[in-house]
């Protein structure tokens, strides 16, 4: 899961930098329709990329609640999934809402009800933001992809299958 998500947040963030070029030759008179186009989709992409790291640990800790219930394993071993949900759902969110805004700035700035230097800053805040989150939620889902191989090995020797 941590390579898919790897590869959706570089995705994102290259054409995050596509729109914002494309955002420049807005401001200088070219075509604003691809600009706009990419940014939808780039705010879409946002989206689904960190809603995957809430899915994905919400989820995997439903199913080491589970395990552990189920085989008598060690508490906490859910509780680490809680610590990893705390440290990658902030900074999930915060990107998501921060793309929002940019998109509601770029909405304002295209019927000429806002500067675009408002855009223009929640963009690259935006951007910087989603760059800081991006490596957190990729070892909060590494390291929870460790505790689920874990907890599977401990299920199965509780069940007296050999994991390996």
């Amino acid at each position: 899961m941590s390579l898919i998500f790897t590869l959706l947040a570089l995705l994102n963030v290259t054409l995050y930098g596509v729109t914002m070029f494309l955002g420049f030759g807005h401001v200088t008179g070219s075509p604003d329709g691809l600009h706009i186009l990419l940014g939808i989709l780039a705010s879409t992409l946002t989206m689904i990329t960190h809603c995957l790291v809430f899915i994905y640990l919400i989820g995997t800790g439903l199913g080491v609640r589970e395990a552990v219930e189920n085989h008598g394993l060690d508490p906490a071993l859910y509780r680490q999934t809680a610590r990893f949900k705390a440290r990658a759902f902030p900074f999930a969110l915060f990107s998501m809402i921060s793309v929002v805004v940019v998109a509601a700035m770029g909405a304002r700035t295209d019927v000429g009800d806002g500067p675009a230097s408002t855009h223009l800053a929640w963009a690259l805040f935006a951007l910087a933001f989603n760059l800081i989150s991006f490596p957190i939620e990729i070892r909060a889902m590494g390291a929870n992809g460790n505790l689920m191989d874990e907890v599977s090995n401990l299920s199965a020797r509780s069940l007296g299958v050999d994991p390996s």
